[in-house]
């Protein structure tokens, strides 16, 4: 199963402040073949189609589902996934990219489909624009305006996981206080015992403007 990578600083120009990572690793995945095709769930907001039109440009196969559309294909467990003859499990979608954390377009049996699916084989979500809070486990932004010119550092934890291909410093393009890169400064909620929630920092801005960690943020 071929990895589906997105660079945080992507995540940031587009005024996000969270990628949401599915880190299930059943070892059902790994006796199971992926497609390479990643399903744009779309409300055709900017950010989201910034990302389907990236993914476009570099011939990464996708299947587009328009919420706007009275038409657009139902996500069930039998559209993101079924069984090949000899019984392996055949998952359709290596990765998702929605618009937001929740889209009200979404019912609750498909955002329920969508997450027994990530769990299942192993897939990673873009949600391609999320506010900080608590609903993404983050705390309200304590700070918000441009990172042109600044620098982040991709932590320890993520460059051994997910973000592994980081080797340094993450440079914003642009002059302080330009409008070329915006985005929020939140702080993780603590961790939920009774959940297993648990939220990790993979950049931190340096210097940080606002007296705070900023946060791109790795769901456990």
């Amino acid at each position: 199963m071929r990895a589906f990578r997105f660079l945080p600083v992507v995540a940031l120009a587009v005024a996000t402040a969270v990628i949401g990572l599915a880190t299930v690793v059943p070892a059902s995945a790994t006796s199971s073949r992926v497609d390479l095709n990643v399903l744009v769930v779309t409300d055709g907001n900017p950010w989201v189609e910034g990302i389907r039109q990236q993914l476009s440009a570099e011939g990464v196969p996708t299947t587009v589902i328009d919420l706007t559309s009275s038409s657009r294909a139902t996500i069930t467990a039998a559209f993101l996934a079924d069984t090949l003859a000899d019984g392996t499990p055949y998952g359709h979608f290596e990765g998702v990219v929605l618009p937001n954390d929740a889209p009200t377009q979404l019912s609750a049996a498909e955002l329920s489909a969508l997450s027994g699916y990530e769990q299942t084989y192993q897939v990673r979500q873009v949600d391609a624009y999320v506010w900080p809070g608590a609903n993404t486990g983050l705390s309200a932004p304590t700070w918000s305006g441009s990172f042109d010119a600044g620098t982040a550092t991709a932590s320890a934890s993520a460059r051994a996981d997910a973000f592994r291909y980081l080797n340094g410093p993450v440079t914003f393009e642009g002059t302080a206080g330009g409008n070329g890169s915006y985005g929020y400064l939140p702080t993780p909620l603590p961790d939920n015992p009774a959940t297993g929630s648990h939220f990790e920092p993979f950049l931190t801005e340096t210097p940080d403007p606002g007296g705070t960690d900023e946060e791109v943020t790795r769901t456990a």
